[in-house]
């Protein structure tokens, strides 16, 4: 099983950028998730005034172990489709199992889109930065998912689970697309700013 929890940060670059077919762009998707958890979770822990935003902090904190997780079993996925592609057994099941976590990565991705866009709201003004770039690094994270599953239906056979996740895929993706307007909106108004210090 491929791990990515207690690998140095320098490790992991090295094993991203290696010739190994994991960690790909998928485990990175699953990875942002993380790192966008871990900053919108300090923009909670100095929102002293807002009270912490506990409920924002157990989110934050949830997608970082989720991020972790999905990371990890995305490689082992997609390990699983090399072995079954050299055994010429097994094929179409390990796409599908190897499509359903991009899905997973978008699904999470999505809603904490959210979560990190409130806390550019709510949280302390002060760290609208940290915020805003969590919120895009979600939704980098989330169309990351969206191509990686894309991708995975080219190998797939016609049948019932391939017609599932285009349907899947199609929801996500308009949600995506509509969320992804709300963190445009937030962000050039925020770069509009920059014209109060001429």
């Amino acid at each position: 099983m491929v791990q990515f929890k207690n690998v140095s940060f320098v490790d992991l670059l090295d094993s991203i950028s290696s010739n190994s077919p994991v960690p790909g762009g998928g485990s990175v998707s699953a990875l942002l998730l993380s790192l966008a958890g871990a900053l919108s979770r300090k923009v909670c822990s100095i929102s002293k005034k807002q009270g912490y935003l506990p409920e924002y902090n157990d989110k934050c904190a949830s997608i970082i172990q989720k991020g972790l997780e999905l990371a990890e079993e995305d490689a082992d996925k997609y390990l699983k489709v090399i072995e079954s592609f050299r055994h010429k057994t097994g094929i179409k099941d390990s796409l599908h199992q190897a499509a359903l976590t991009p899905l997973k990565i978008s699904f999470e991705g999505l809603a904490f889109m959210d979560t990190a866009l409130d806390l550019s709201l709510k949280g302390n003004s002060k760290a609208i930065t940290d915020a805003l770039i969590s919120s895009l690094m979600a939704q980098i994270a989330t169309l990351g998912g969206i191509l990686n599953a894309r991708i995975n239906l080219e190998e797939m056979p016609p049948g019932s689970l391939r017609d599932e996740i285009i349907s899947c895929l199609k929801e996500i993706i308009n949600n995506y697309r509509s969320k992804e307007r709300q963190i445009s909106a937030v962000v050039d108004s925020y770069l509009k700013t920059v014209d109060t210090f001429e």
